[in-house]
């Protein structure tokens, strides 16, 4: 798990000894706009046709 506050490990460091990416540790995703709501929806309903 990746600590924070390590006291000697950055979280880079801690990022990279464990193979993840530090974009990876954002807790609140983005988020969509409503057309990119119902942009999604539509390929939904194409891709399951």
């Amino acid at each position: 798990m990746i600590e924070k506050d390590h006291p000697k490990l950055s979280l880079r460091n801690q990022c990279e000894l464990l193979g993840i990416n530090r974009n990876r540790l954002r807790k609140t995703p983005t988020k969509l706009s409503e057309e990119d709501l119902k942009i999604m929806k539509d390929l939904d309903i194409i891709y399951t046709k």
